[in-house]
C-alpha cells in the first residue's frame, strides 16, 4: 500500500502538468504530434513518417497512438506519470529479488525525477524500469529456475528495453550478465 501510494503521489504532478519537464521535451512532443498527424502535408512537408520499428521509433510510435486519442503534450505527460510508477515498482521488484524489503522502493521515487527527465530524454525513460525488472527477472530465474513465464517474462523486458535506447539494452545487458556471473561465484564459492 505503500508504494503504491508514494508512486502515484510522484507521478500526480507529471500527469497534471500543463507540460512534461526537460529540455528536450518541446522537440520531442512535436515528433509524436507529427508521427501522430493523419496528413503529413500539415507540417509542409518537412517531415515524413516511414513508421518503421526499432530504437527510439518505439516508444514515438507508442506515444503517437495515444496522440491520437489525447494529443501529443497528454500523451508525453502519460509516459513521464508512467515511469514514475513504474520505477517505483520495478525497484520493488529488484529490492524482493534480494530478499529485501519492498518497501524499500519508496526510495525510489525521488530518483524519477533525475537528470534522463530533467533532460527530456523521453524515450530513455521507459528503459529505467524495464532494466530493473529485468534484473530482478534474472535474479529469479537463478534462484528459482529457468521456467517458460520467467524467460519469456525477461526477454520480454530485455526487448523492451532495446526498443526504448541502444545504450540502455547494453547497460541491462551488462548488469544481467554481472549479476549472472556474480550468482555463479557464490554457487562455486559454496561447494
Amino acid at each position: 500500500m505503500l508504494v503504491a501510494a508514494v508512486s502515484v503521489a510522484f507521478a500526480v504532478p507529471l500527469a497534471l502538468s500543463p507540460y512534461a519537464p526537460g529540455g528536450d521535451t518541446p522537440w520531442h512532443t512535436a515528433v509524436v504530434a507529427v508521427l501522430a498527424e493523419d496528413d503529413p502535408g500539415r507540417f509542409l512537408g518537412a517531415f515524413e513518417a516511414d513508421h518503421r520499428f526499432g530504437s527510439y521509433v518505439a516508444v514515438y510510435q507508442a506515444l503517437a497512438l495515444l496522440a491520437r486519442a489525447v494529443g501529443a503534450v497528454a500523451a508525453v505527460n502519460v509516459l513521464c506519470a508512467l515511469y514514475v510508477v513504474g520505477l517505483v515498482w520495478a525497484a520493488r521488484s529488484l529490492a524482493r529479488s534480494f530478499g529485501a524489503d519492498g518497501a524499500l522502493a519508496v526510495l525510489a521515487a525521488p530518483a524519477a525525477y533525475s537528470t534522463t527527465l530533467e533532460f527530456g530524454f523521453l524515450s530513455y525513460l521507459p528503459s529505467l524500469p524495464l532494466t530493473l525488472w529485468l534484473w530482478a527477472l534474472v535474479r529469479s530465474v537463478m534462484q528459482r529456475g529457468p521456467r517458460p513465464r520467467r524467460v519469456a517474462a525477461m526477454a520480454g523486458a530485455w526487448l523492451g528495453v532495446s526498443l526504448c535506447h541502444p545504450f540502455a539494452a547494453a547497460v541491462a545487458g551488462l548488469g544481467a550478465g554481472l549479476l549472472w556471473l556474480c550468482e555463479l561465484g557464490r554457487d562455486r564459492a559454496g561447494r
